[in-house]
């Protein structure tokens, strides 16, 4: 906008914008794919504690508190701050979360520095855009065994 010259994005740039676009697209499959699989078993055992036949005082305990649980995790967020959200899972503090946010707070600051001081679009290395690659790929990868709170 300051050069008026509208043809800035470099090939590095549009590489960097694919793999986070990439990465949103692969996080969000993989909690749709989580949710309607908990709300499959779900129906499922509802199915099974309406309809069955009477059961020992156990089981009956066991379908009910793997009922409630189910609905704990398909329910809202207990997150109580935006940070949270981003570097938690349900068992606490992630790496794979908290390794993609450093990450991509370092990239912006370089972004902004770069556009601010040269009034240019910075133009990323083939060898960051692998490790970013490579990162999205972990971070994928770490949130299939992941819960869901």
């Amino acid at each position: 906008m300051v050069t008026w010259d509208f043809d800035t994005i470099t090939a590095g740039t549009l590489g960097l914008m694919g793999i986070a676009a990439g990465t949103a697209m692969a996080g969000a499959t993989v909690d749709t794919s989580k949710n309607s699989t908990m709300a499959a078993e779900k129906a499922q055992l509802q199915i099974e504690a309406a309809s069955g036949p009477p059961f020992t005082p156990v089981r009956a305990g066991k379908l009910a508190n793997r009922i409630a649980e189910l609905d704990k995790q398909l329910g809202t967020s207990l997150y109580v701050t935006w940070l949270d959200d981003l570097l938690s899972d349900a068992n606490g503090l992630s790496f794979h979360r908290f390794q993609i946010f450093v990450r991509t707070i370092v990239l912006e600051v370089l972004f902004v520095i770069s556009a601010y001081t040269g009034s240019l679009m910075p133009n990323y290395s083939a060898n960051l855009l692998g490790l970013m690659g490579i990162s999205a790929g972990t971070y994928i990868g770490f949130k299939f065994p992941e819960q869901k709170n």
